[in-house]
């Protein structure tokens, strides 16, 4: 097709109808690698969404108060925030103080975590820093232990 001058929309519209029609690109390279595109969208899609419905588990790192409450503990644990927050510290050394604070910690549910009282230990190394969970119990036994607050010194469930 050869144009001079100005085209108006029919004839615009020609070429596209004639090269781009569905039974010219059936078959094609273009239709069958976006088919296979769509396809991949389509499943990625639906497992985000039946995933959403599977794994919504929300985890918190915690010290229960006890711990934090042990006098060789809670000196760990400051000389560790001490070196992370120190400029001068290398980062191994923040990485290992950074460590030495996890091991103190319980994983707990976010519905515990949100429910009890708590103080907050925030440092560089964690941008949501560290819960200490109050009105809990814990051994090395049993773990961390919700107590209930509508009975008096009773234990609502081990985590």
């Amino acid at each position: 097709m050869s144009v001079s001058g100005i085209i108006n929309e029919k004839q615009k519209s020609e070429p596209i109808e004639k090269y781009l029609s569905v039974e010219n690109l059936n078959g094609s390279k273009y239709v069958n690698n976006y088919g296979k595109t769509f396809s991949l969208l389509e499943r990625n899609l639906n497992y985000l969404n039946d995933k959403d419905n599977f794994r919504l588990i929300n985890r918190v790192d915690v010290i229960p108060i006890e711990v934090y409450e042990d006098e060789t503990n809670r000196a760990v644990i400051e000389e560790s925030l001490r070196i992370i927050n120190d400029f001068e510290s290398s980062k191994e050394d923040k990485i290992i103080a950074n460590s030495r604070i996890t091991d103190f910690t319980v994983s707990v549910s976010k519905y515990y975590a949100d429910k009890g009282n708590r103080q907050l230990i925030k440092y560089k190394m964690r941008k949501d820093g560290i819960q200490i969970l109050e009105n809990c119990k814990y051994d090395n036994e049993r773990g961390i232990q919700m107590i209930k607050e509508y009975k008096d010194g009773g234990f609502d469930n081990f985590i």
